[in-house]
Order: structure tokens, then C-alpha cells, then sequence
């Protein structure tokens, strides 16, 4: 992490996760929209990204996360890719449609790097296979969130980041 930039950390479990809140157009901890039609899973998150210090949101499908981003702020989405009503990839397609530039992490047991590779438009900043671990969660969505103005990048056994270029 750029020593310069101001960090909130927090602990989890023993472990200190540290986030960038300059990040946040809200001027506060990092607003997450949370958008799987899991419940468990989503309080699950809801608990590990709120006690690393992340203001959260959660929602059961693809329809109501396109709601709240249409009339909320939020600096990331967590996207489950199959949910009823609207999916996850139909919810990237949409915002990315309507020239939103929120960073996107996908969570799928079945979407992969080819997937990702095939569809460059998507602009996905990061697909997280489930099962995947609350540490590699939030460490993805720090690093996430630290690209653009910290710079900080890691690699996890269950988290791959597409390399996206632009024609």
C-alpha cells in the first residue's frame, strides 16, 4: 500500500484488513453493494466486509441491485452470476451499457478466466469462484478497490483478475 494514502484497518477473526477510504465518493469507509439470492452467503459477506470496515448493502437478486445503483452510491458490486429475475451478468451488461464504471467483482462457481476473456466489455475488475474464503474475499475487495489510486495487487488461489484492454 502507498504509505501516503490514509488507511482504515480493521480486524477480522485476528487478522488486520486495511481498506482505502479516499476510495469512497461518500467520504466515508468504502460503500459495497452486495446483490446473491443466497441469504447465508450474503449475511456471511455482510459480516466479514462490515467488520473489515466496508459500509455494505445487500440484495437478493439482479433487479433490485440495478435499482439501487440507479439511485444510490456504492464504490463496488459483488455480483453473484446466476440469481432469478436478472442475473449477474445481465446486471454487468446493463451497467455497463448505461457507461457506469463501478468496479465489478463477479462471484460464480461456473463463470472462468475464458468466459471473462471472451466478453472484454464486461469490464469485470476481478471473478471470485466459489467456495472461496471470507480472507480471500476481503482481500480481493481491498485490492479491488486500492487499483486505482494505491496500486496494490495480489494474487489468491481462488480469485483471478481479467487483464482488460480497451480497442
Amino acid at each position: 500500500m502507498n504509505s501516503n494514502s490514509p488507511t482504515i484497518s480493521s480486524s477480522y477473526m485476528g487478522r488486520t484488513v486495511e481498506c482505502c477510504p479516499v476510495l469512497s465518493q461518500s467520504l466515508g469507509p468504502p460503500r459495497i453493494l452486495v446483490a446473491d439470492d443466497d441469504r447465508l452467503l450474503r449475511t456471511l459477506i455482510s459480516k466479514v466486509l462490515g467488520a473489515a470496515g466496508f459500509h455494505m448493502r445487500t440484495v437478493s437478486d439482479g433487479e433490485e441491485a440495478w435499482e439501487l445503483i440507479g439511485t444510490h452510491h456504492y464504490d463496488m458490486l459483488l455480483t453473484d452470476c446466476q440469481m432469478p429475475r436478472l442475473t449477474g451478468l445481465e446486471l454487468i451488461t446493463r451497467i455497463r451499457e448505461s457507461g457506469m464504471t463501478i468496479p465489478i467483482i463477479l462471484m460464480s462457481a461456473t463463470v472462468n478466466a475464458d468466459w471473462v476473456s471472451k466478453n472484454p466489455r464486461q469490464k469485470i475488475s476481478a471473478v471470485i469462484e466459489k467456495p472461496f474464503s471470507a480472507f480471500a474475499l476481503a482481500d480481493t475487495v481491498r485490492d479491488v478497490l486500492q487499483a486505482g489510486s494505491c496500486g496494490v495487487s495480489h494474487n489468491h488461489q481462488s480469485v483471478f483478475r481479467p487483464t482488460l484492454t480497451t480497442k
